[in-house]
């Protein structure tokens, strides 16, 4: 389902750890429909999960018998949560009760964390469009963000009807 992530992944055990290449490049064709890359971030969505499943407690078994560090960053690569997930999750966290309830029902130190966890999504992201120096063009992306997070909530609603990897349609040149 996510076979360039599998291929690392079987790389990693097999001793090898995959690197940056600047002078690589790939002339791969991208899809640009918007039902064409859906089924594609589908297919990647369940893949992954799947590779959690099947691949995690390997690696960090691998990672500790042949301490290999190679292993453990791959483990824990899988096991982080993609951003939007983290940040989905932090949405949800007892959405019926806004921070100033909870400081009027006393619960303080549950406002603080949740206003810091959304402090550091918040900074975490502002850093990554700094780093990236796209400048205002990046930020217009951004407030794309909800829209790409409500596409995400739909997507992992939707069921697989089967484990079958199916290739993704190109667009004729």
């Amino acid at each position: 389902m996510t076979e360039d992530l599998e291929y690392g992944i079987d790389l990693g055990l097999a001793g090898f750890r995959v690197q940056y290449a600047d002078e690589a490049h790939s002339d791969a064709d991208m899809v640009s429909g918007e039902q064409i890359a859906r089924k594609q971030r589908q297919r990647w969505e369940h893949g992954r999960f799947e590779l959690v499943r099947a691949k995690s407690m390997t690696l960090l078994r691998t990672a500790c018998l042949r301490r290999s560090a190679v292993c453990l960053d791959l483990a824990l690569d899988l096991l982080v949560l993609p951003l939007s997930y983290v940040t989905l999750n932090g949405l949800r966290a007892d959405r019926a009760r806004s921070p100033q309830r909870m400081v009027v029902a006393g619960d303080a130190s549950v406002a603080v964390d949740r206003l810091g966890c959304a402090a550091s999504l918040i900074l975490y992201v502002v850093r990554g469009w700094r780093l990236s120096g796209i400048g205002a063009q990046g930020l217009l992306d951004l407030a794309r963000a909800p829209g790409f997070l409500l596409w995400k909530i739909l997507l992992m609603m939707r069921r697989r009807s089967s484990d079958e990897w199916v290739r993704t349609d190109r667009e004729k040149p």
